[in-house]
Formats: structure tokens, sequence, C-alpha cells
């Protein structure tokens, strides 16, 4: 496990509060995020059905810090994530602390339009998104 990465693509900065969303399982079964900061790795073990997006909870991490991820199958074997028309075996990026208020009184009409507006939500060119 945590063997050496080939591509690696960066997220950038990211809320540490949010959720990191990209690319497509292939297969449906249990899915592995290894995030490696300082020298010490944690996992979140995810089950996805084939289609969806790989999704982690960025909140069960350090809220200041600079991250690897890699993603293992149920076996342990490492799983390539294609962006853009780019394999990638692993994702490096950063966490910090971002907020603002916003007043869930109102009424929403289209919450896409308000995640845009509010920037709680980055949709990429190659299709995968970053929730905030």
């Amino acid at each position: 496990m945590g063997c050496c990465c080939n591509n690696t693509y960066n997220f950038g900065c990211l809320k540490s509060c949010g959720y990191l969303g990209f690319g497509e399982v292939a297969e449906s079964g249990v899915y592995y995020g290894v995030f490696t900061f300082a020298g010490i790795s944690s996992t979140q073990s995810i089950t996805l059905s084939a289609g969806d997006a790989f999704r982690f909870d960025l909140s069960l991490l350090n809220e200041v810090a600079e991250y690897k991820l890699q993603i293992f199958d149920s076996l342990w074997q490492p799983v390539k994530v294609e962006l853009s028309g780019i394999e990638y075996d692993c994702f490096v990026f950063n966490t910090n602390i971002y907020g603002h208020i916003i007043d869930i009184t109102e009424e929403v009409e289209d919450l896409d339009i308000l995640l845009q507006e509010n920037g709680d939500a980055i949709l990429q060119e190659n299709g995968s998104y970053i929730l905030l």
C-alpha cells in the first residue's frame, strides 16, 4: 500500500469541512482513499456503484494541511482515475479554513446557482466537481 505516483493531479486548495468528488467508478464496490500528511496516513472507505463519483469527506482530515490521496479497490490494488482523458493514480490538495454565512431562511429556487454564486462548489472542465 502507498506506492509511488506515476501521474498526479493537483486539486489546489479545498475547504476543510467540505467534500472532494471527482471521476467515475467503473465497478461497484468498496474503495479506500488513503490520505497522507506529514508521513502519517489515514483511510476512508466508501461504497460506490458503477458510474458514481469518488467522494471523500474532507472534514475527517486536518484543517490546514497538504495531502496526497491514493485510491485502492477492495483488494488494495491501486485505482487510476481518468480526468479529461488522462489517467491519474495520485491526487494532491491543501485543506484550508474558509467560511462565509449564507442566509438559508430565504427561498432558494435553484440550488446549483446558489452554490456557484457563493463559491461552495467548483465544477471543473473535465466534469468533476469539488463541493466546498
